[in-house]
């Protein structure tokens, strides 16, 4: 399914793929039939009015795939599940948090539809399920172990800053040319044994000044320096989480000029703005943030 007319953000993925959600066994196409009646159900439903979003459609997709799992472990069918409420308990007391919470926000979605019928007893017990999770959990990072995660991706992201000249005339070499930086062996694959020979991996960085990146971090071909540009990526996202608080789609939305300033009794403080993530929402959010936001 493709659902377009939902999409908000670029990056949203609104492609859904009905057949994965099930297993290839003897329920398969009854239950991929079930499940696209049951995803239509949702995508057709609102919430205070308006249509679910992607990202809620995509958490119950998840939810649906995950079903589809303990469907065929236990060897019944995607409707028998629904029908059964001891299958209904035994498959919510064996998942997670966010498993209770996605399967009891899409029963209900389902009974307010008029598509399933639900005992009430289902109900309370699945939000009982919930509240026991949320009152057990304990912190999902430690604050020590949170302040040596924080220094080593900040020591990631100077050490990137440092020789961000040198990645960038790397990046720009071998994007220009698919045999450079590539094995001897490779490049003659590419080109022919007859055609200009370019540097190799390890010729490559000491040409770009690279060396000390690689003595740490190891990488000795291309996909391997591509890995460590992920990393980098991963550590400034993942920094702006912490001194913003954005979610994973703002932090994803933010463009070029994002950041800013305010003052407050005489202290300048940095910002930064970006869109909501809530369709709804047409203005701006600006989020405080720290020097070490800033440089992420």
């Amino acid at each position: 399914w493709y659902l377009e007319h939902l999409r908000v953000r670029l990056s949203e993925r609104v492609t859904f793929y009905m057949a994965r959600i099930f297993r290839q066994d003897k329920f398969y196409e009854e239950n991929v039939s079930q499940g696209k009646d049951l995803m239509q159900v949702l995508v057709d439903g609102r919430h205070k009015g308006k249509p679910l979003r992607v990202g809620t459609l995509r958490t119950y997709y998840k939810l649906l795939k995950d079903m589809g799992g303990f469907c065929s472990a236990q060897g019944v069918s995607f409707h028998e599940l629904l029908s059964t409420p001891q299958l209904l308990f035994r498959y919510a007391r064996g998942g997670n948090k966010s498993v209770s919470q996605a399967l009891s926000g899409f029963l209900l979605r389902l009974q307010e539809a008029q598509r399933l019928n639900l005992p009430y007893e289902l109900v309370g017990t699945l939000r009982a399920i919930v509240s026991n999770f949320e009152n057990t959990q304990t912190l999902a990072i430690p604050p020590r172990i949170l302040s040596v995660i924080t220094f080593q991706f900040e020591e990631l992201l100077d050490l990137f800053v440092r020789h961000c000249r040198n990645i960038s005339r790397f990046s720009r070499r071998v994007g220009a040319s698919r045999i450079y930086g590539r094995s001897r062996g490779r490049q003659e694959i590419l080109v022919g044994s007859r055609a200009v020979i370019e540097p190799n991996f390890d010729e490559a960085v000491r040409e770009c000044g690279l060396e000390e990146l690689q003595k740490k971090f190891g990488f000795d071909q291309v996909p391997n320096f591509s890995l460590f540009l992920t990393l980098v990526q991963y550590a400034a996202k993942s920094l702006i989480h912490l001194f913003t608080a954005a979610r994973h789609s703002e932090i994803l939305e933010l463009r070029h000029g994002c950041l800013g300033k305010i003052h407050v009794r005489g202290m300048e403080i940095p910002t930064v703005t970006g869109a909501h993530a809530k369709k709804d929402n047409v203005f701006p959010v600006v989020w405080v943030t720290s020097d070490l936001g800033v440089k992420a």
